[in-house]
C-alpha cells in the first residue's frame, strides 16, 4: 500500500463544552478514495475542518504529505488540500468562472492574472461549460455544488476533501460527482470525502471509516467495514440492516429495515 498522503494522528477537538473527536486517527494513502461515514454529528465535518487546516486540534496531529498542518501558512496549505464545503450558500455576484478561477489563487502571485487552461478544464470536468456566464447567485443549489467542485479542482492539489458532496445532487449528478473524482484518484490524486449515501460509498471508495460519538469504531474495504453489527453500532441499536452484494457493481448494498420489518 502506498505511504498516506493524508494522516490523522490521535485527534481530538472540543468546541465550547461539546468534545467533538476523541483521539482520531486514520490514514488516506497515496491514490486513494477514502469515505467518512456515520450519523449526524458524528464529527465527520470537524475531522475534515482539521484536515484543511480551517481548526487546529486541540490534541494530535494532521499532516498532508508528511507536513504538519499546524506549522503551514495558509497558502501552502491551499497549495495541498483543496476542499468542496457541504455549505455552498455564497454572498457575492461574481460569474461562476471568475468563482471557479479562485481555484488558481494559490498558485500566483498578487498580480499575475490566472491561467485560464486548468480553469476551462476543470468546467469541462464538471459539466459546468454553460454555466460559466452567469452569476453564481442565479444557479440552483445543485449547480453551485458542481461550481465549486470545478474550483476545487481548478485548484490542483495532490488531496481534495469533500463534505456530502452528492448532498443538493440528484441522482445522474451524484453518479457522476463521485465517479469524477473516483477518476482523479485513478490519475493520482487523493480524496477524503463524508458520504451519506453507504450504497455510493461501497461503490466507489477503496475504504471507508466509520465515525460515532467522535471516534472512529471501523475502518476498512467496504466489505469489511460495513456489516450489520459496525452499522448498528454506529446509527443505533434499534437499526436494522440488511447486507447483500449488488449484482450489478459486485459492491455492498444496504437496506435499512424498520424494527417491525421481517
Amino acid at each position: 500500500m502506498s505511504d498516506p498522503l493524508i494522516d490523522v494522528d490521535s485527534v481530538s477537538v472540543a468546541l465550547g463544552e461539546t468534545q467533538i473527536l476523541r483521539d482520531v486517527s486514520l490514514s488516506v494513502p497515496s491514490g486513494s478514495f477514502v469515505a467518512l461515514v456515520g450519523p449526524n454529528g458524528a464529527g465527520k465535518t470537524t475531522l475534515l475542518r482539521a484536515v484543511n487546516g480551517v481548526l487546529t486540534p486541540d490534541r494530535g496531529s494532521v499532516s498532508i504529505d508528511g507536513r504538519d498542518v499546524a506549522s503551514l501558512s495558509s497558502r501552502a496549505v491551499a497549495q495541498s488540500v483543496a476542499t468542496v464545503a457541504q455549505d455552498t450558500a455564497v454572498s457575492f455576484s461574481f460569474s461562476v468562472r471568475d468563482v471557479v478561477a479562485m481555484g488558481r489563487t494559490p498558485h500566483r502571485s498578487r498580480f499575475q492574472s490566472a491561467d485560464q487552461e486548468p480553469i476551462d478544464r476543470a468546467l469541462e470536468r464538471t459539466r459546468t461549460v454553460e454555466l460559466a456566464d452567469r452569476s453564481i447567485e442565479t444557479v440552483s443549489g445543485g449547480e453551485r455544488q458542481r461550481v465549486l467542485l470545478a474550483r476545487a479542482l481548478a485548484q490542483d492539489t495532490p488531496a481534495l476533501v469533500l463534505d456530502e458532496p452528492t448532498a443538493s445532487l440528484d441522482i445522474t449528478h451524484q453518479v457522476r460527482t463521485l465517479d469524477l473524482v473516483r477518476t482523479l484518484v485513478t490519475e493520482g490524486k487523493t480524496a477524503l470525502a463524508a458520504i451519506h449515501d453507504l450504497d455510493l460509498a461501497a461503490r466507489f471508495c477503496d475504504a471507508i471509516v466509520v465515525l460515532a460519538d467522535g471516534q472512529v469504531i471501523a475502518h476498512g474495504s467496504p466489505e469489511t467495514v460495513l456489516t450489520e453489527s459496525v452499522i448498528e453500532q454506529a446509527f443505533g441499536a434499534e437499526t436494522r440492516v440488511h447486507i447483500h452484494e449488488n449484482p450489478v457493481t459486485d459492491s455492498p448494498s444496504i437496506t435499512m429495515l424498520r424494527s417491525g420489518d421481517p
